[in-house]
């Protein structure tokens, strides 16, 4: 006999997509807003699960790299890199499954990620695989700039994805009859959860058994002389069940990423001044300067020796008052935990003398990577244009009637907590050094003003010029002298 084509009419997949639409096309999206927003965010809401891990990873990392790292550092060294440093198996094993849990909750949200409102990620950034093996670390450090804010973006996203959603829920069930929503309003008293302490259970749970949910309320229906069965949702009885089912007694989550912040970021006139005001400093004499540059004579000696300073000033930056007379070995070893801190720079001093060393210790190097012929500073290009050789012999007539140790400490200071942080378009750019250094330092004691006024018309774009120009001259006599 003849096929009945009757019997091979088409019937529409059940899925979320086609639930989606079913519910816009019929208008009900206004009446049932949980489970609009819930087909909405989906992705969003599956990704959440990964919370957990995404945060541990963040805490481990803040706590290696939080005042500790140089942004160079975390740029520099690689995902793979990193897993190798770590000597056990076990923690080795935990930090690669949680990086790539990072990876599949990116993989899900990382294309709203880049219009996202609160933290957009660059375009650069967004194709970035965030678990290959050569993909830099710092991708991973929670920072709200540079690379770090992808993972701060990814879960300040999910918290208020998942925030938004329990809301939407709370206010339906607070408008609940109250014979229908008695027994939740008595339980769920909007609870809240901090990030940090954040668990599986607290969190959306519905994969494996969310077709089964909708499959419980939909209905097929055929009628004769249709080319196609029809598909019915029961809206109020579903999204009821995604609340029942999925919902009920799910916390808030209290949004507290932390954020690390590098040696250098340390490097700014306010981070100083903190400094003095909650731990009073002292000078050190000459013969403690001779002392300790007698012993760090190498470059990579200096790098040490001042990446144990940065440390230490970014902690005491960010921290309480402090006895200023507080051995400076007991704080970094005992409280910082920094067991191999330089002993140069550790034994005979305190904290008190820590802006001292880090004017003798970066002066010293500074000077030392300029005379290899290489740029000390960090600064954009703009920054580092040439002097004239009219200016240059005009320099040197005045440098000889200046302190020269007080020139290198007044520009190096300068340079590092004011001039790294001017970008070309600036307006700054078009002053001149000693216009800057006055608006730098508020105001210019007498004796700096008299060794400073050579500056007074050398534009700020040539002030790496300067530097060098200073240093290079100190070289010539320090050469001449032992001669």
């Amino acid at each position: 006999p003849d096929l009945q084509h009757s019997l091979w009419k088409y019937r529409p997949n059940i899925n979320l997509e086609h639930l989606s639409q079913k519910i816009q096309i019929e208008g009900q999206h206004v009446k049932y807003p949980a489970l609009v927003f819930f087909l909405k965010e989906e992705t969003s809401l599956r990704a959440t699960k990964y919370l957990p891990s995404i945060v541990k990873l963040q805490r481990f990392l803040y706590d290696i790299h939080h005042y500790r790292s140089s942004e160079e550092e975390a740029h520099e060294k690689s995902i793979g890199q990193f897993l190798i440093d770590i000597s056990n198996d076990q923690m080795r094993n935990e930090l690669k499954s949680m990086i790539e849990n990072v990876q599949q909750a990116w993989l899900l949200v990382r294309g709203k990620l880049q219009t996202y409102g609160r933290l957009p990620v660059p375009q650069a950034y967004v194709n970035v695989d965030l678990s290959h093996e050569t993909t830099s670390i710092a991708y991973l450090i929670p920072k709200t700039t540079g690379r770090g804010c992808c993972t701060t973006a990814l879960v300040d996203h999910l918290v208020m994805i998942h925030n938004e959603f329990i809301n939407i829920c709370i206010k339906i069930i607070k408008e609940m009859p109250y014979t229908t929503g008695r027994t939740w309003k008595s339980v769920w008293r909007d609870p809240s959860v901090q990030l940090k302490d954040l668990r599986d259970t607290q969190l959306l749970q519905y994969e494996n058994r969310l077709m089964a949910v909708i499959l419980a309320h939909c209905h097929y229906s055929l009628t004769v002389g249709q080319q196609h069965t029809d598909v019915e949702y029961d809206y109020a009885a579903l999204e009821k069940h995604l609340l029942n089912e999925f919902v009920y007694g799910k916390p808030k989550i209290q949004l507290d990423i932390p954020h690390v912040v590098f040696r250098k970021d340390v490097y700014t006139g306010e981070r100083f001044e903190m400094i003095r005001t909650k731990v009073p400093q002292m000078h050190l004499s000459a013969v403690d300067k001779y002392d300790i540059l007698k012993q760090l004579t190498r470059i990579v000696q200096l790098r040490q020796a001042l990446n144990h300073i940065e440390v230490v000033m970014g902690f005491l930056s960010a921290g309480g008052k402090e006895n200023p007379n507080m051995s400076l070995n007991h704080y970094a070893i005992k409280i910082l935990e920094i067991q191999d801190f330089n002993k140069v720079i550790g034994t005979g001093y305190c904290i008190g003398h820590i802006l001292a060393l880090w004017d003798i210790v970066a002066v010293e190097l500074a000077r030392k990577v300029t005379l290899t012929g290489e740029v000390p500073y960090s600064v954009n290009d703009g920054l580092q244009q040439h002097l004239s050789t009219d200016v240059v012999i005009q320099m040197n007539e005045d440098l000889e009637h200046v302190n020269l140790d007080v020139v290198l400490s007044t520009l190096n200071n300068f340079i590092e907590t004011h001039v790294r942080n001017i970008n070309e378009a600036d307006h700054r750019m078009e002053w001149t050094i000693k216009e800057c250094l006055e608006e730098h330092l508020g105001f210019l004691p007498g004796e700096l003003e008299k060794e400073i006024k050579f500056l007074r018309e050398i534009p700020m774009s040539q002030v790496i010029g300067v530097w060098n120009a200073v240093v290079f001259y100190k070289k010539q006599l320090e050469s001449e002298s032992q001669r």
